[in-house]
Protein backbone atom coordinates (compact mmCIF):
# COMPACT_ATOMS: atom_id res chain seq x y z
CA UNK A 1 0.00 0.00 0.00
CA UNK A 2 1.26 3.49 -0.68
CA UNK A 3 2.40 5.40 1.72
CA UNK A 4 1.53 9.01 1.70
CA UNK A 5 3.85 10.65 3.53
CA UNK A 6 6.48 8.74 1.71
CA UNK A 7 5.18 10.56 -1.42
CA UNK A 8 4.97 14.61 0.26
CA UNK A 9 8.74 13.69 1.57
CA UNK A 10 9.78 12.53 -2.13
CA UNK A 11 8.20 15.72 -4.03
CA UNK A 12 9.27 17.92 -1.34
CA UNK A 13 13.26 17.89 -2.00
CA UNK A 14 16.58 16.26 -2.85
CA UNK A 15 17.58 12.79 -0.63
CA UNK A 16 18.68 9.55 -1.03
CA UNK A 17 16.54 6.73 -1.58
CA UNK A 18 18.03 3.05 -0.90
CA UNK A 19 14.78 0.77 -1.81
CA UNK A 20 14.17 -2.17 0.75
CA UNK A 21 12.12 -5.44 0.69
CA UNK A 22 8.95 -4.86 2.00
CA UNK A 23 8.63 -8.75 3.24
CA UNK A 24 12.23 -8.81 5.23
CA UNK A 25 13.78 -5.25 5.09
CA UNK A 26 16.71 -6.45 2.52
CA UNK A 27 18.47 -4.65 0.09
CA UNK A 28 16.99 -5.22 -3.33
CA UNK A 29 19.08 -5.32 -6.42
CA UNK A 30 18.58 -5.81 -10.30
CA UNK A 31 18.82 -9.49 -11.31
CA UNK A 32 19.59 -10.26 -15.05
CA UNK A 33 18.01 -13.69 -14.29
CA UNK A 34 14.53 -12.86 -13.09
CA UNK A 35 14.25 -9.51 -15.17
CA UNK A 36 13.44 -7.59 -12.18
CA UNK A 37 14.57 -6.43 -8.70
CA UNK A 38 15.14 -8.74 -6.06
CA UNK A 39 15.36 -8.91 -2.55
CA UNK A 40 19.16 -9.73 -1.92
CA UNK A 41 18.13 -11.67 1.15
CA UNK A 42 14.59 -13.72 1.12
CA UNK A 43 14.42 -13.79 -2.81
CA UNK A 44 11.27 -11.86 -3.16
CA UNK A 45 10.94 -10.76 -6.75
CA UNK A 46 9.22 -7.05 -6.76
CA UNK A 47 6.36 -7.37 -10.13
CA UNK A 48 6.90 -3.52 -10.75
CA UNK A 49 9.64 -1.21 -11.54
CA UNK A 50 9.59 0.65 -8.28
CA UNK A 51 8.63 3.98 -7.78
CA UNK A 52 10.91 6.69 -6.19
CA UNK A 53 8.07 8.55 -4.60
CA UNK A 54 6.17 6.46 -2.87
CA UNK A 55 6.19 2.75 -1.10
CA UNK A 56 4.29 -0.13 -1.21
CA UNK A 57 3.42 -3.73 -0.16
CA UNK A 58 6.33 -5.01 -2.16
CA UNK A 59 9.05 -2.76 -1.34
CA UNK A 60 9.79 0.34 1.02
CA UNK A 61 11.66 3.23 0.48
CA UNK A 62 14.06 4.26 3.33
CA UNK A 63 14.48 7.80 2.41
CA UNK A 64 18.06 10.31 4.27
CA UNK A 65 19.12 13.87 3.66
CA UNK A 66 21.98 13.73 0.86
CA UNK A 67 25.15 13.27 2.53
CA UNK A 68 28.69 12.16 2.02
CA UNK A 69 28.82 9.46 4.47
CA UNK A 70 26.43 5.78 3.75
CA UNK A 71 23.45 5.73 5.95
CA UNK A 72 23.96 2.53 7.06
CA UNK A 73 27.46 2.42 7.95
CA UNK A 74 28.73 5.99 8.20
CA UNK A 75 31.70 4.61 5.56
CA UNK A 76 32.36 7.16 2.50
CA UNK A 77 29.68 6.91 -0.34
CA UNK A 78 30.96 7.15 -3.78
CA UNK A 79 29.07 8.40 -6.99
CA UNK A 80 28.79 6.35 -9.61
CA UNK A 81 28.16 9.00 -13.12
CA UNK A 82 27.72 6.13 -15.46
CA UNK A 83 24.70 4.44 -13.32
CA UNK A 84 23.96 7.69 -11.83
CA UNK A 85 23.92 6.68 -8.47
CA UNK A 86 25.89 6.34 -4.82
CA UNK A 87 27.32 3.33 -3.63
CA UNK A 88 29.13 2.33 -0.34
CA UNK A 89 32.21 0.23 -0.82
CA UNK A 90 32.14 -0.80 3.29
CA UNK A 91 28.48 -2.60 3.29
CA UNK A 92 27.41 -2.47 -0.55
CA UNK A 93 24.30 -0.45 -0.34
CA UNK A 94 23.36 1.18 -3.30
CA UNK A 95 20.69 4.70 -2.79
CA UNK A 96 19.26 6.86 -5.96
CA UNK A 97 19.20 10.18 -6.06
CA UNK A 98 15.52 11.57 -6.19
CA UNK A 99 16.08 14.95 -7.89
CA UNK A 100 13.59 17.85 -8.44
CA UNK A 101 12.92 18.11 -12.51
CA UNK A 102 15.33 20.79 -13.02
CA UNK A 103 18.18 19.21 -11.30
CA UNK A 104 17.96 16.00 -13.43
CA UNK A 105 20.69 15.03 -15.55
CA UNK A 106 17.76 13.41 -18.18
CA UNK A 107 14.28 14.55 -19.17
CA UNK A 108 13.44 10.95 -20.59
CA UNK A 109 14.28 7.41 -20.38
CA UNK A 110 13.06 4.47 -22.56
CA UNK A 111 13.93 1.33 -20.32
CA UNK A 112 14.46 -2.04 -21.82
CA UNK A 113 11.47 -3.91 -22.54
CA UNK A 114 14.11 -6.85 -23.46
CA UNK A 115 16.08 -7.30 -20.46
CA UNK A 116 17.79 -10.52 -20.45
CA UNK A 117 20.44 -11.94 -22.34
CA UNK A 118 18.89 -14.96 -23.15
CA UNK A 119 15.47 -13.12 -24.66
CA UNK A 120 18.12 -10.49 -26.70
CA UNK A 121 19.55 -13.92 -27.97
CA UNK A 122 15.91 -15.05 -29.16
CA UNK A 123 16.01 -11.68 -31.16
CA UNK A 124 19.41 -11.83 -32.53
CA UNK A 125 18.73 -15.00 -33.68
CA UNK A 126 15.79 -14.13 -35.58
CA UNK A 127 17.27 -11.16 -37.12
CA UNK A 128 19.92 -13.59 -38.85
CA UNK A 129 16.80 -15.70 -39.95
CA UNK A 130 15.76 -12.43 -41.57
CA UNK A 131 18.91 -11.79 -43.01
CA UNK A 132 18.89 -15.86 -44.92
CA UNK A 133 20.98 -17.04 -42.65
CA UNK A 134 20.88 -20.90 -43.10
CA UNK A 135 20.67 -23.07 -39.33
CA UNK A 136 23.75 -24.31 -40.38
CA UNK A 137 25.70 -21.50 -40.54
CA UNK A 138 23.66 -20.21 -37.05
CA UNK A 139 25.04 -23.42 -35.15
CA UNK A 140 29.10 -22.38 -36.56
CA UNK A 141 28.15 -19.02 -34.78
CA UNK A 142 29.37 -18.71 -31.61
CA UNK A 143 28.26 -15.51 -29.13
CA UNK A 144 31.61 -13.66 -27.81
CA UNK A 145 29.79 -10.85 -25.90
CA UNK A 146 26.22 -9.05 -25.47
CA UNK A 147 26.37 -5.72 -24.04
CA UNK A 148 23.70 -3.22 -23.14
CA UNK A 149 23.95 0.60 -22.70
CA UNK A 150 21.42 3.54 -22.81
CA UNK A 151 22.75 6.27 -25.62
CA UNK A 152 21.92 9.92 -24.74
CA UNK A 153 20.05 11.83 -27.10
CA UNK A 154 19.21 15.75 -27.68
CA UNK A 155 15.61 17.03 -29.10
CA UNK A 156 15.46 20.63 -29.45
CA UNK A 157 12.84 22.77 -30.91
CA UNK A 158 15.05 25.30 -33.51
CA UNK A 159 13.98 28.22 -34.66
CA UNK A 160 16.32 29.74 -38.21
CA UNK A 161 15.78 32.87 -39.39
CA UNK A 162 17.90 32.91 -42.45
CA UNK A 163 18.79 34.95 -45.79
CA UNK A 164 20.10 32.63 -48.63
CA UNK A 165 21.39 32.64 -52.00
CA UNK A 166 20.79 29.66 -54.83
CA UNK A 167 21.63 29.83 -58.53
CA UNK A 168 18.92 28.34 -60.65
CA UNK A 169 19.00 26.45 -64.03
CA UNK A 170 17.75 28.39 -66.75
CA UNK A 171 17.51 25.99 -70.16
CA UNK A 172 17.98 27.56 -73.25
CA UNK A 173 18.17 26.68 -77.12
CA UNK A 174 21.13 28.39 -79.51
CA UNK A 175 22.46 27.62 -82.92
CA UNK A 176 26.01 26.51 -83.43
CA UNK A 177 27.97 25.54 -86.18
CA UNK A 178 28.77 22.18 -86.41
CA UNK A 179 32.30 21.83 -88.40
CA UNK A 180 32.33 18.59 -88.53
CA UNK A 181 28.68 18.81 -90.30
CA UNK A 182 29.44 22.06 -92.38
CA UNK A 183 26.25 23.19 -91.05
CA UNK A 184 24.49 25.07 -88.05
CA UNK A 185 22.50 23.08 -85.40
CA UNK A 186 20.33 23.30 -82.37
CA UNK A 187 21.95 23.03 -78.75
CA UNK A 188 20.35 22.60 -75.50
CA UNK A 189 22.45 24.87 -72.87
CA UNK A 190 22.10 25.27 -69.08
CA UNK A 191 22.58 28.58 -67.63
CA UNK A 192 22.76 29.35 -64.20
CA UNK A 193 21.06 32.33 -62.16
CA UNK A 194 21.50 34.03 -58.86
CA UNK A 195 18.61 33.79 -56.57
CA UNK A 196 18.03 35.10 -53.05
CA UNK A 197 15.72 35.24 -50.64
CA UNK A 198 14.93 34.94 -46.48
CA UNK A 199 13.52 31.34 -44.79
CA UNK A 200 11.93 31.41 -41.37
CA UNK A 201 10.99 28.39 -39.99
CA UNK A 202 10.90 26.19 -37.23
CA UNK A 203 12.21 22.29 -36.63
CA UNK A 204 12.21 19.70 -34.02
CA UNK A 205 14.14 16.61 -33.93
CA UNK A 206 16.83 14.66 -32.33
CA UNK A 207 20.38 14.03 -32.47
CA UNK A 208 23.00 11.70 -30.36
CA UNK A 209 24.81 12.99 -27.44
CA UNK A 210 27.89 10.75 -27.31
CA UNK A 211 30.90 9.64 -29.42
CA UNK A 212 30.59 6.36 -30.91
CA UNK A 213 34.12 5.87 -30.21
CA UNK A 214 33.73 6.32 -26.73
CA UNK A 215 31.63 2.50 -27.28
CA UNK A 216 34.10 -0.10 -26.16
CA UNK A 217 36.69 1.64 -28.04
CA UNK A 218 39.66 -0.37 -26.48
CA UNK A 219 38.21 -4.17 -28.46
CA UNK A 220 39.72 -4.86 -31.88
CA UNK A 221 36.17 -5.23 -33.44
CA UNK A 222 35.27 -1.15 -32.48
CA UNK A 223 38.32 0.01 -34.36
CA UNK A 224 37.17 -0.82 -37.95
CA UNK A 225 35.37 1.78 -39.33
CA UNK A 226 32.90 0.17 -40.98
CA UNK A 227 31.81 -1.15 -37.71
CA UNK A 228 31.48 2.43 -36.13
CA UNK A 229 29.66 3.79 -39.14
CA UNK A 230 27.11 1.26 -38.76
CA UNK A 231 26.50 2.36 -35.30
CA UNK A 232 26.34 6.00 -36.70
CA UNK A 233 23.53 5.23 -39.02
CA UNK A 234 21.67 3.15 -36.44
CA UNK A 235 22.29 6.03 -33.91
CA UNK A 236 20.44 8.45 -36.72
CA UNK A 237 18.16 5.65 -37.70
CA UNK A 238 16.65 5.46 -33.75
CA UNK A 239 16.69 9.38 -33.55
CA UNK A 240 14.38 9.38 -36.94
CA UNK A 241 11.91 6.81 -35.97
CA UNK A 242 12.35 6.15 -32.18
CA UNK A 243 12.64 8.91 -30.23
CA UNK A 244 9.16 10.29 -30.59
CA UNK A 245 7.43 7.24 -29.58
CA UNK A 246 5.05 6.72 -26.14
CA UNK A 247 7.44 4.42 -24.79
CA UNK A 248 9.55 7.30 -23.33
CA UNK A 249 9.13 7.71 -19.33
CA UNK A 250 9.82 10.86 -17.23
CA UNK A 251 13.80 10.05 -15.95
CA UNK A 252 14.32 7.67 -12.41
CA UNK A 253 17.49 6.00 -12.11
CA UNK A 254 15.82 2.74 -11.37
CA UNK A 255 15.00 2.14 -14.83
CA UNK A 256 18.79 2.40 -15.83
CA UNK A 257 18.56 -1.37 -14.36
CA UNK A 258 22.14 -1.41 -14.07
CA UNK A 259 23.30 -0.47 -17.73
CA UNK A 260 26.10 1.95 -18.88
CA UNK A 261 25.22 5.26 -19.90
CA UNK A 262 26.94 6.54 -22.87
CA UNK A 263 26.75 10.65 -22.32
CA UNK A 264 29.91 11.74 -22.96
CA UNK A 265 28.76 15.46 -25.43
CA UNK A 266 27.60 18.82 -24.11
CA UNK A 267 24.39 20.22 -26.17
CA UNK A 268 26.50 22.57 -27.35
CA UNK A 269 29.34 19.92 -28.58
CA UNK A 270 26.92 17.75 -29.98
CA UNK A 271 25.07 20.43 -32.21
CA UNK A 272 28.90 21.37 -33.56
CA UNK A 273 29.13 18.00 -34.11
CA UNK A 274 25.49 16.24 -35.27
CA UNK A 275 22.41 18.73 -35.00
CA UNK A 276 24.35 21.47 -37.56
CA UNK A 277 24.38 19.30 -40.01
CA UNK A 278 20.94 17.92 -39.55
CA UNK A 279 19.82 21.41 -39.14
CA UNK A 280 21.86 22.49 -42.79
CA UNK A 281 20.03 19.81 -44.62
CA UNK A 282 16.66 20.47 -43.74
CA UNK A 283 17.30 24.08 -45.00
CA UNK A 284 18.87 23.02 -48.13
CA UNK A 285 16.06 20.70 -48.68
CA UNK A 286 13.27 23.45 -48.03
CA UNK A 287 14.84 26.10 -50.09
CA UNK A 288 15.22 23.53 -53.09
CA UNK A 289 11.76 22.98 -52.83
CA UNK A 290 10.78 26.32 -53.05
CA UNK A 291 11.99 26.58 -56.98
CA UNK A 292 10.87 23.86 -59.99
CA UNK A 293 13.73 23.68 -61.91
CA UNK A 294 17.20 22.47 -60.47
CA UNK A 295 19.03 24.37 -57.91
CA UNK A 296 22.81 24.78 -56.90
CA UNK A 297 25.22 26.45 -55.08
CA UNK A 298 22.83 26.68 -52.14
CA UNK A 299 24.51 29.11 -49.16
CA UNK A 300 22.91 30.47 -46.32
CA UNK A 301 23.84 32.41 -43.14
CA UNK A 302 21.57 33.96 -40.05
CA UNK A 303 20.41 33.01 -36.28
CA UNK A 304 19.15 30.01 -34.68
CA UNK A 305 17.40 29.90 -31.63
CA UNK A 306 17.27 26.95 -29.41
CA UNK A 307 14.00 26.11 -27.50
CA UNK A 308 12.46 22.88 -25.38
CA UNK A 309 15.99 21.53 -25.19
CA UNK A 310 15.32 18.08 -23.76
CA UNK A 311 17.84 15.11 -23.13
CA UNK A 312 16.88 11.62 -23.36
CA UNK A 313 18.06 8.38 -22.86
CA UNK A 314 17.55 5.28 -25.53
CA UNK A 315 18.59 1.55 -25.06
CA UNK A 316 20.66 -0.47 -27.36
CA UNK A 317 22.38 -4.28 -26.93
CA UNK A 318 25.65 -4.55 -28.48
CA UNK A 319 26.39 -8.39 -29.77
CA UNK A 320 29.72 -9.45 -30.59
CA UNK A 321 29.75 -12.72 -32.57
CA UNK A 322 32.10 -15.14 -34.41
CA UNK A 323 31.72 -17.23 -37.62
CA UNK A 324 34.90 -18.99 -38.87
CA UNK A 325 37.64 -16.82 -36.91
CA UNK A 326 35.72 -13.53 -38.42
CA UNK A 327 34.48 -11.06 -36.12
CA UNK A 328 31.06 -9.57 -36.78
CA UNK A 329 28.81 -6.94 -34.59
CA UNK A 330 24.82 -6.22 -35.05
CA UNK A 331 23.06 -3.04 -33.44
CA UNK A 332 19.93 -3.93 -32.03
CA UNK A 333 17.62 -1.74 -30.27
CA UNK A 334 16.75 -2.64 -26.77
CA UNK A 335 12.41 -1.44 -27.02
CA UNK A 336 11.82 -4.55 -29.34
CA UNK A 337 14.30 -5.91 -31.13
CA UNK A 338 12.80 -5.06 -34.46
CA UNK A 339 15.67 -2.23 -35.56
CA UNK A 340 18.84 -3.54 -36.09
CA UNK A 341 22.42 -2.52 -37.88
CA UNK A 342 25.10 -4.47 -38.20
CA UNK A 343 27.35 -6.85 -40.08
CA UNK A 344 25.82 -10.50 -41.27
CA UNK A 345 28.65 -13.20 -42.53
CA UNK A 346 27.19 -14.32 -46.14
CA UNK A 347 25.03 -17.25 -47.24
CA UNK A 348 24.56 -18.46 -50.41
CA UNK A 349 20.67 -18.54 -49.28
CA UNK A 350 20.61 -14.81 -48.39
CA UNK A 351 23.10 -14.09 -51.98
CA UNK A 352 20.28 -16.32 -53.89
CA UNK A 353 17.34 -14.73 -52.11
CA UNK A 354 18.72 -11.17 -52.98
CA UNK A 355 18.96 -11.90 -56.78
CA UNK A 356 15.64 -14.21 -56.84
CA UNK A 357 14.00 -10.68 -56.00
CA UNK A 358 15.84 -8.60 -58.37
CA UNK A 359 15.26 -11.10 -61.03
CA UNK A 360 11.65 -11.67 -60.79
CA UNK A 361 11.01 -7.85 -60.32
CA UNK A 362 12.93 -7.31 -63.42
CA UNK A 363 11.35 -10.04 -65.55
CA UNK A 364 8.10 -8.96 -64.09
CA UNK A 365 8.71 -5.54 -65.85
CA UNK A 366 10.20 -6.25 -68.87
CA UNK A 367 7.36 -9.00 -69.46
CA UNK A 368 4.56 -6.59 -68.55
CA UNK A 369 5.99 -4.04 -71.30
CA UNK A 370 6.75 -7.12 -73.78
CA UNK A 371 3.24 -7.76 -73.51
CA UNK A 372 2.14 -4.38 -74.36
CA UNK A 373 3.96 -4.40 -77.00
CA UNK A 374 3.02 -7.12 -78.77
CA UNK A 375 -0.63 -5.70 -77.99
CA UNK A 376 0.20 -2.58 -80.21
CA UNK A 377 1.68 -5.30 -82.97
CA UNK A 378 -1.51 -6.72 -82.83
CA UNK A 379 -3.54 -3.83 -83.50
CA UNK A 380 -1.71 -3.12 -86.20
CA UNK A 381 -1.43 0.51 -85.59
CA UNK A 382 -1.69 2.95 -82.58
CA UNK A 383 -5.13 3.37 -82.24
CA UNK A 384 -6.49 4.28 -78.89
CA UNK A 385 -7.64 0.56 -77.96
CA UNK A 386 -3.63 -0.41 -77.97
CA UNK A 387 -2.52 2.95 -75.97
CA UNK A 388 -5.42 1.53 -73.37
CA UNK A 389 -4.09 -1.93 -73.53
CA UNK A 390 -0.53 -0.77 -73.14
CA UNK A 391 -1.42 1.74 -70.28
CA UNK A 392 -3.18 -0.98 -68.50
CA UNK A 393 -0.59 -3.76 -68.81
CA UNK A 394 2.20 -1.30 -67.79
CA UNK A 395 0.32 0.00 -64.51
CA UNK A 396 -0.11 -3.32 -64.18
CA UNK A 397 3.23 -4.79 -64.16
CA UNK A 398 4.56 -1.72 -61.74
CA UNK A 399 2.30 -2.75 -59.43
CA UNK A 400 3.15 -6.31 -59.47
CA UNK A 401 6.76 -5.32 -59.50
CA UNK A 402 6.54 -3.14 -56.06
CA UNK A 403 4.18 -5.56 -54.75
CA UNK A 404 7.40 -8.31 -55.22
CA UNK A 405 10.25 -6.01 -54.41
CA UNK A 406 8.44 -5.15 -50.94
CA UNK A 407 7.27 -8.54 -49.95
CA UNK A 408 11.07 -9.55 -50.48
CA UNK A 409 12.54 -6.72 -49.17
CA UNK A 410 14.33 -6.43 -46.33
CA UNK A 411 12.83 -6.31 -43.13
CA UNK A 412 14.85 -4.17 -40.95
CA UNK A 413 15.08 -1.00 -41.94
Amino acid sequence: MKNPANKRFADSEDHLVEIICAKCGGALRFSSKHSRYICTKCGHVIPDIPDLSCSTADYELRVSPVSEVCPNCKAPLAYSAVYDRFFCEHCNSLYFVNKTKEQQRFDAITPFSVISKKDMCKKFINALKLEHVSTKMLEEMKISDIDAFYTTFYTARIGSDIHYTVELAHEYETREWNSATKEYQTVKKTEWLPESGDLNSVDTFSFQGFQPTDLFSDHPVFQKKAVIKQLVDFVILLAKTRLNKSDAHDYSPVFLFDRVILDTLSFGKAWDDYGESILTEKIKSRIAALYPQQTQNIRWSGSTDFDEVHKSLYPIWVIRYVYKNDDYVLFMDGLNGEIYRGTVPISLNRFLGKLFKWLLTLGTLFGGFYLAYIAVEACGSVSLLSVIALLGIGITSICISIWIFKEFKKRNY
